[in-house]
Order: structure tokens, then sequence, then C-alpha cells
């Protein structure tokens, strides 16, 4: 089972494939970004950033119809943002970058079809 679906790109693009690849495009790259950035942070003193750019990532998940992980990184934002449940945000980072590289996988499986 896909993990993301493309049924609101493809009713909005009136099914412009070229469009669809340039918006998944857009998508990994950003999605990329973010895990680095998830990989890079390692203190504490990261972590408001680290929140602002989950923020500005998590509307990109609604374009691919990434169910699931927006609820995990709306959480991860939270707790980073406030500074708590601080024991919990390693494994919550982990598992975020987890799911991301997954949906970037496999998108870039059917990209290549």
């Amino acid at each position: 089972m896909s993990s993301y679906n493309l049924d609101y790109l493809r009713k909005i693009s009136n099914n412009d494939s070229a469009f669809i690849s340039e918006i998944l495009n857009t998508f990994i790259e950003s999605a990329t970004e973010v895990v680095q950035y998830i990989s890079d942070t390692n203190s504490e003193s990261q972590y408001e950033q680290l929140s602002r750019v989950i923020h500005k990532f998590i509307p990109s998940l609604n374009f691919v119809g990434v169910k699931g992980l927006e609820e995990d990184l709306n959480t991860l934002e939270i707790y980073l943002s406030k500074k708590q449940n601080l024991d919990e945000i390693p494994q919550r980072m982990e598992k975020a970058k987890e799911k991301i590289n997954q949906v970037i996988k496999e998108i870039k499986e059917v990209q290549m079809q």
C-alpha cells in the first residue's frame, strides 16, 4: 500500500502529468531537506528552527496525499517549539525521518516507471 495518494494533485491539475511531476520533484527536494535538517539537529538550541522548518513543510503533505505523517509532525513541531516532552523528541525525530524517507522512496520508484 502506498504511503501517498495523488488524487488531489490529479484533480487540481486536470491530470496534467508535467504539473504533477513538477510538484513531486519539489516535494522530494523539500522532504529531503527536512530529513537532513532533522538529522543535523542535535541540541535543544536548534529546536525552535527545526520547529519552523517542519511547520513550513507540513502543508506539502496534503498535496501529495500523505496520511498519518501530518499528525506526527504537528506533535513534533509543538514539542520542539515549546521545548516540552524533551525525552520524546529524539524518538519522534527518528520516526519522522523514517516516514518521510519512505514516502520519498515510493515516489521515486513510481517516477522511474
